[in-house]
Parts: structure tokens; C-alpha cells; sequence
């Protein structure tokens, strides 16, 4: 009948309210109310005051579960997975081991150099690499994007989250150079707008002829050519106003053509290296999530689109 205002504010779940969100109520104690945002806060005094219990589980809440028969037990869902805590919240405790359920975002990278060395970002779980081993090494925390090896399989590269509306300092691409000791990745984003739109996993992708050409999206396309040293645009926006580039494929028989496909559903390309772009037309307003393009031809290329109510592959091809 009536509601009173907790003294939480949106700081508990930041600007993700509307992706993590929960709250549990202990059946044995009315008063202890659980409410899951970003972190985990409890309240025991009926939501008058909240303390922050959930610094040894994961951030990003999506459930939170009272065990009905013991009620200082609870289950935790998030982006880290499940976790319980028996002492109503004081500890957690991970319960992972044997679930198979990380989700690699951006593709995989596999080394030039052998047939086993991959690398590729986790959702709010780093990135990860295989060396041969039974097991994945995380090699950076957080959310991990896009990764690339040099050919030589030396250099690596990956991307992290865009945070371009907290202007994020952890955001943009990071390379690791052959020398470089445990971890070893270091940002290179010189020349790029850091206030431009883009992704929350924006596109890096490494030339397919020459490794030390790299490009990196947001709403227009950012170019090095001196292994990420310093970034400079060549385009202006190419999505349509609103969106911003999803994923950019280069030709591998021709690194000049260069396709883009945006969030709303524009596809663009350039036979001149981003000199002048072509905006495709009779395509889904649509999120562009890929492209394949022809290894000899480079002016024939596939591209795909998500959504329902229409298609999803369409074929394009150029006569020279």
C-alpha cells in the first residue's frame, strides 16, 4: 500500500541498473534485505542502512537466493558465475570449478607462429591465453575484448572495454612486446578521441600483410602504422549518426579494401585505404556482427546481420 525510499542511490549498481539488478530477503528475518547491483549490500535494520558485503564475489549482479531451510545461506549469481556465502554474506565462496561457462567475446586470436598459442577476452573475466597447457593463464583482469598476434607470435595485442562515458582510463588497446615480463601489457591509444562513441567491446584488428598496421574502431576508424605508436582517423563517422563500428574486416589479398560494419546497420567500405568510403544500400537497419571476405577477390565479401524479421547474410561483389 504505501513504499518508503531506501538511501541506496544508483551508486550501488553505477550506470548499470537496468543489467544488474536483485534483491533477496532472508526467510527467517524480515529486517535482512539483500539488494545486488554492481556489488552486494545488506541491510539489517528493514533497507534504513547498507553496508557493502560482497567485496570476495564478483561485481555485476543478476540473482541472489536465500537457501529456505538455512537462511545464512546464500547463492549469488553474476557475471563471475555462482557463488555462496554461509555466514549471511560476510564471506563468499566461488562454486565454478568444472562449469564451463565464460564467454569469449571478439573471436578468438591464434599465434602465426604454431598451431596452439590463442589468446581471446572474457565477459568481466580478463582476457586468457593457451600455451599447450591443461590450462587457460588470464593475462589481464576485467573485461576482456579483441586480441591479435603479430605473425611472428610475439607481439600481442587485446582490447578493453570503451568506457568512453566515464572516460575510463583502462579503456582502448594494449600491447605486449616480446620482452615483456608477467602481464606486460601496456596501453597505446595516442591519437585516439577518448570521448568518441563506441562500443562497449569496440574492433582492433592487425593488417593482414603487414603487422605493424593496426585499426581500431569507434564511431570512425583509427589507423597506426607504427605497431599502435600513435593512432590517426581516416574516415569521419561512418555509422548513421547514432551508432558506432561493431566490426572492420581488411582483404587479405588487398589490405587497401577495408569493410566496417556499424550498431545501426551501416556497412561501408573503402578500395583506397580509407582515402574515400562507399555506404552500401538495401541492407537491414540491423546490427552488423561480422564479415567474410573472398581470399583472392577482395570485392566479394559476405556480411551478417543479428535481429529477426528478415535476412541475416547478404552477398556483395563489385565488377573491377
Amino acid at each position: 500500500m504505501t513504499w518508503t525510499k531506501s538511501p541506496l542511490t544508483n551508486a550501488f549498481c553505477t550506470a548499470q541498473c537496468n543489467y544488474g539488478l536483485t534483491v533477496a530477503v532472508d526467510p527467517a528475518d524480515g529486517s535482512t534485505v539483500y539488494v545486488g547491483g554492481l556489488w552486494i549490500w545488506k541491510s539489517t535494520d528493514g533497507g534504513t542502512t547498507f553496508t557493502n558485503v560482497s567485496q570476495s564475489a564478483h561485481v555485476d549482479q543478476h540473482a541472489l537466493v536465500n537457501d529456505p531451510t538455512d537462511p545464512a545461506t546464500l547463492y549469488q549469481g553474476s557475471d563471475g558465475g555462482l557463488y555462496r556465502s554461509t555466514d549471511r554474506g560476510v564471506t563468499w565462496t566461488g562454486l565454478n570449478a568444472g562449469m564451463v561457462t565464460a564467454l569469449f567475446v571478439k573471436g578468438l586470436a591464434i599465434s602465426n607462429a604454431n598451431g596452439y598459442q590463442l589468446m581471446g577476452g572474457l565477459q568481466d573475466n580478463g582476457s586468457v591465453e593457451f600455451l599447450g597447457l591443461d590450462q587457460w593463464k588470464m593475462v589481464m583482469t576485467g573485461d576482456g575484448g579483441a586480441s591479435a598476434y603479430n605473425k611472428a607470435g610475439t607481439t600481442a595485442w587485446t582490447q578493453y572495454i570503451w568506457s568512453t562515458s566515464t572516460n575510463s582510463t583502462s579503456g582502448g588497446p594494449k600491447r605486449r612486446d616480446p620482452a615483456a615480463t608477467a602481464g606486460g601489457f601496456v596501453l597505446k591509444r595516442v591519437g585516439i578521441d577518448l570521448t568518441d562513441r563506441g562500443q562497449f567491446y569496440p574492433p582492433l584488428v592487425i593488417d593482414p600483410v603487414n603487422d605493424q598496421t593496426l585499426y581500431f574502431g569507434t564511431y570512425r576508424l583509427y589507423k597506426s602504422t607504427n605497431n599502435g605508436e600513435a593512432w590517426t582517423t581516416i574516415s569521419s563517422d561512418l555509422s548513421k549518426a547514432t551508432g558506432s563500428i561493431n566490426v572492420v574486416k581488411v582483404a587479405p589479398s588487398d589490405p587497401m579494401v577495408i569493410y566496417v560494419g556499424t550498431s545501426d546497420g551501416n556497412v561501408q567500405v573503402t578500395a583506397n585505404g580509407g582515402t574515400t568510403w562507399t555506404a552500401s544500400t538495401g541492407l537491414p537497419n540491423r546490427f552488423v556482427t561480422n564479415f567474410a571476405i573472398d581470399v583472392t577477390n577482395p570485392l566479394i565479401a559476405y556480411v551478417t546481420f543479428s535481429g529477426f524479421g528478415g535476412g541475416h547474410v547478404y552477398r556483395r561483389r563489385i565488377e573491377a
